[in-house]
């Protein structure tokens, strides 16, 4: 059986380009993935991120 690299790195990209409103569901989806990312030795990486989830971030104090 052939397996990948142990070396290569994989990441989660989340594409935020489309979050106009977020609230404490869309904050525990991404808490949740950071988590399971981590688990799996990934690395999580939020891209075009809004004031609206940069804001709801900083409040919360859970900014990547």
């Amino acid at each position: 059986m052939l397996r990948p690299p142990r070396c290569r790195s994989r990441s989660l990209v989340v594409d935020l380009s489309a979050v106009t409103f977020i609230d404490c569901w869309g904050l525990h989806a991404l808490l949740r993935a950071r988590l399971r990312t981590r688990r799996s030795l990934t690395a999580p990486r939020l891209v075009a991120v809004g004031a609206p989830v940069t804001r709801l971030l900083a409040r919360t104090d859970t900014r990547p």
